[in-house]
């Protein structure tokens, strides 16, 4: 029995309510598949109810006589019937937890989530408890349908979504147990088309809802038109029903596109005949006109390029779709031609023909991009002209132009299949920069507006965006606010480093005597915290304490410092194995020096986030150095209080943590030459070549070490020369390494010495032939295959990493500037007494003065302040900047627009040539 098709009409029911706000969200990319057809046996079953041996054979669904198992098989007349006999929608199976709602949307049964809505569900509150109840691993019922891949469920949840029938809840950035959302869970598993609708949702979030400006309602328009396109093979549960999945949505957008091709082909008539009035265009024809400036602009200055019949054009056009390019992706809009190539009207799926004036009066820029880049495959929705709708709607919207392509980038890395539009997000961030021409455009571009949930700069920083931070202009700008003195004008001669020494040397020194009177009087006195807090946002060389460079300078000399003393306390620390050696002042210090170290790195780790807390390994060396010490400070007070010099190997142990911290506060000092310029990019090429090359290069030579020492022992075993009167075997063997006393780590150790040379000929009398053939075996495969591979491996890496290795130090260095401009001028030890005094002074004074009577001491490491003062311009300022940024924008749009066309005629013309 085959479906009944229903002709699309419209709906008369309207949702009069879209929740208007701005979405930063995540989403990615993929190819659309098409929908799959169930087989005739699954058809005959979902639709005779009572055939219980056709539910067998579909699945092993258990019981058949739940809510469950009807929402898993889509069976919608039993689970109404099921709802009305007093079964509950979120009552859940042991032990995965999942209710009706969440196995409807495992077994693609959109339809049975339709029903609930539509019947059983009396408001949005319990529509969103209904999708929000998790399963046992913490999935909704939007990342169920993202791990399955099933298109028209998750289709369904969108349109929910689109409609505000959640409210304020967001099914789409709910995390399971596993830190995943719907859009991770569709990428893991590769659902191109599940994480392509997940895209455009983010994409139309983007834009504002109450934004009235004709580019945005449009944009937005025309992606809900995508959406609804691909969902139109859809059907509602009530066949009577003609309602199709986002009429709701494109009705609530208040968009006419055949009124908006009418008035745009006036507009562009309009402009046609003033260009023709001043003699700027061609006698061709409004289209003529059009096309000169375009091509001039792209560098094409065939004549004959206007000499194309329709008939030309039109096989170019039928040849270039054959090859992958076609009409648009969504909309309903008519479409003409402009130098053989395909652009949509304004009422259109795409964007509005060649030229227009800025919507902000400003420069006249086109506003036309491309349908689809050529070659492009007809199942692909979301191209490079798509992108830039977003980017241009955006910034008509008044949102930061910068920050929504960074959006987009990272949609875009997490989509895992388009790194030639990340490449082109990239090209986009830098090509704006390069735009400016000033510091003053350069900030006016940066400045975040009210529409950005976030500032451009934290963004990059939270995203790890290397190329926009390693970017000339942005290392300016941390600098400008780096250094207010130019201390760093000093390093450039060999005079002015031994007085900056000198300076930094006495400067550390007052430091370290001050910082306890200053943190004891912050605690206790509001006025000193007042003072203490002038010149946080607008910084100079008043308030050094909130100089940038100032606080690397005093947290490198506490490094250095705490080194020295270690290395101190190594050669200095008494053989006697006595309580009053063990804790010695020098050995206390140290114990407390790591302890401060240890609740600093644990505060960082609360305020900055697991992952940016990992992305960098000096924080894992911190916590392994200052663990390691403080484990060999109490063993060896433990161990010499209870048993004395007695437990030598305990003893042994404590060394060995002693011997690993100091050799890890050693390799702590390499950070300190992580802003140099002829150093910093050889320590970023140093850390690819430990976490690339050295760890695959190890784990081959611990297998090869391993098949080689087992190898030899079963060659090298012990025999039994011969048996005495006493039944006991006389065993000879001349290899020299015991495997029953070492083991298996010691035979590779062994091994590793023999690889160097140290095995004399005599070894081998025992076994003259294949003892020598296993060693020259193993001497070709280590001592020179490997050896050579490894160098060849490192070879390789520096070739590679050295081109990047300047942006990689400059991304270093505008991380730890952006680090050092928010943080505390207190270094450990000194954070152990600011901690405890400010937890004191806040909790007396608060008991005296009340809770708005003084000055609250902040506990946090990071400061709350802004990292540019610029980001917060007002009144006129405002005003004057907002201008300077639209300015620049508009250039930078008009640019990639020219580009864009560039690209397209020239894919174009080898078409049009062969006519």
């Amino acid at each position: 029995m085959g479906t009944t098709k229903v002709t699309p009409a419209a709906d008369a029911q309207k949702r009069p309510h879209i929740r208007p706000y701005s979405d930063y969200g995540t989403a990615l990319y993929s190819k659309s598949r098409p929908p799959r057809q169930p087989e005739k046996a699954d058809r005959s079953v979902s639709i005779n109810h009572g055939d219980e041996e056709g539910l067998k054979r579909l699945k092993d669904v258990g019981d058949k006589r739940t809510l469950i198992t009807a929402a898993e098989l889509g069976l919608v007349h039993q689970y109404r019937e099921l709802k009305l006999a007093g079964q509950e929608v979120l009552q859940v199976d042991f032990p995965y937890h999942y209710s009706s709602i969440l196995y409807a949307c495992y077994g693609n049964q959109y339809k049975i989530l339709q029903l609930v809505e539509r019947e059983f569900s009396s408001g949005t509150e319990e529509l969103t408890l209904m999708h929000t109840t998790r399963c046992w691993v913490g999935k909704n019922s939007a990342m169920v349908a993202a791990y399955q891949g099933h298109l028209e469920t998750m289709l369904y949840i969108i349109d929910l979504d689109l409609q505000g029938r959640f409210g304020d809840v967001d099914l789409f950035k709910q995390r399971d147990i596993m830190g995943k959302t719907a859009m991770d869970w569709a990428a893991s598993q590769g659902h191109t088309d599940t994480i392509e609708v997940l895209l455009l949702r983010s994409l139309y979030k983007l834009l504002p809802a109450g934004s009235t400006d004709p580019v945005v309602i449009r944009t937005r328009w025309k992606l809900v038109s995508l959406l609804a396109e691909l969902s139109q093979h859809c059907r509602d549960y009530d066949p009577t029903n003609p309602r199709r999945f986002f009429q709701e949505v494109l009705a609530s957008i208040n968009y006419n596109p055949t009124a908006a091709a009418a008035a745009a082909a006036v507009a562009s008539v309009q402009a046609d005949t003033a260009a023709a009035g001043e003699g700027s265009g061609s006698t061709g024809g409004g289209d003529s006109i059009k096309r000169i400036p375009l091509k001039a602009e792209a560098g094409i200055d065939d004549a004959r390029w206007d000499d194309l019949d329709e008939q030309q054009e039109a096989d170019c056009t039928e040849e270039r779709q054959a090859h992958g390019g076609g009409g648009g992706g969504g909309g309903q809009g008519s479409s003409r031609r402009v130098d053989g190539v395909k652009w949509a009207d304004s009422g259109g799926g795409a964007n509005r023909a060649p030229s227009a004036n800025s919507a902000r009066g400003q420069h006249q820029r086109s506003e036309s991009v491309l349908v689809r880049p050529s070659g492009t495959p007809k199942d692909v929705h979301v191209t490079v002209a798509m992108l830039m709708d977003v980017v241009t709607s955006a910034h008509c919207a008044g949102m930061n132009c910068m920050g929504v392509i960074m959006y987009i980038q990272v949609l875009l890395q997490q989509a895992r299949y388009f790194d030639d539009l990340v490449a082109r997000c990239v090209a986009w961030e830098v090509q704006l920069l390069d735009t400016c021409r000033n510091k003053t455009e350069v900030q006016a571009v940066l400045t975040p507006t009210d529409n950005d949930p976030s500032e451009p700069v934290g963004y990059a920083l939270l995203t790890y965006d290397k190329a926009f931070l390693s970017h000339k202009y942005i290392q300016q700008v941390f600098t400008e606010k780096w250094d207010t003195m130019g201390v760093t004008d000093y390093a450039r001669s060999l005079l002015g480093v031994v007085w900056g020494f000198l300076v930094m040397v006495v400067a550390f020194a007052i430091w370290v005597v001050a910082c306890p009177l200053v943190i004891i009087l912050r605690a206790f006195f509001s006025p000193v915290e007042e003072f203490l807090q002038r010149g946080k946002v607008i910084v100079d060389s008043r308030f050094p304490w909130h100089v940038p460079l100032y606080r690397w300078l005093l947290s490198q000399c506490s490094l250095l410092t705490f080194v020295v003393l270690l290395s101190y306390r190594v050669f200095s620390y008494s053989s006697e194995a006595t309580v009053t050696s063990a804790v010695s002042p020098i050995n206390t210090l140290l114990a407390v020096w790591c302890l401060a170290i240890l609740v600093e790195e644990t505060q960082e780790f609360l305020e900055e986030g697991r992952s940016a807390y990992m992305a960098s390994g000096w924080n894992l060396m911190d916590v392994t150095m200052s663990i390691a010490f403080l484990l060999q400070y109490l063993m060896r007070i433990g161990i010499v209080a209870v048993q004395g010099a007695r437990n030598m190997s305990a003893l042994l142990v404590v060394n060995d943590l002693l011997a690993a911290a100091a050799l890890m506060a050693w390799f702590r000092v390499v950070s300190v030459f992580e802003l140099s310029s002829a150093i910093g990019p050889l320590i970023q090429m140093m850390k690819q070549m430990l976490l690339q090359d050295v760890t695959r290069f190890a784990l081959l030579v611990v297998v090869i070490l391993l098949g080689f020492s087992v190898g030899m022992e079963a060659l090298f075993k012990e025999v039994c020369l011969e048996i005495g009167t006493d039944q006991k075997c006389t065993r000879y063997s001349n290899w020299s390494y015991n495997w029953h006393k070492d083991g298996v780590f010691g035979s590779m150790s062994f091994l590793q010495y023999v690889a160097l040379g140290s095995l004399q000929v005599t070894d081998f009398e025992q076994k003259r032939v294949t003892g020598i053939i296993f060693y020259l075996i193993f001497a070709v495969v280590t001592s020179i295959l490997m050896l050579n591979l490894f160098i060849a491996m490192l070879a390789d890496t520096y070739t590679r990493v050295s081109n990047k290795a300047q942006v990689e130090f400059r991304y270093r260095k505008a991380v730890i500037m952006a680090s050092f401009s928010r943080r505390e001028a207190i270094c450990p030890p000194f954070n152990l007494l600011h901690l405890l005094c400010a937890t004191t002074g806040n909790t007396l004074r608060r008991l005296v003065f009340g809770p708005d009577g003084f000055t609250v001491v902040r506990l946090r490491k990071n400061e709350d302040t802004p990292l540019f003062p610029w980001y917060f311009p007002q009144r006129e300022e405002l005003g004057e900047v907002l201008e300077l940024q639209h300015r620049v924008v508009d250039d930078f749009l008009h640019a990639v627009d020219v580009a864009l066309v560039k690209d397209r005629l020239q894919a174009d013309l080898p078409l049009l040539l062969r006519h």
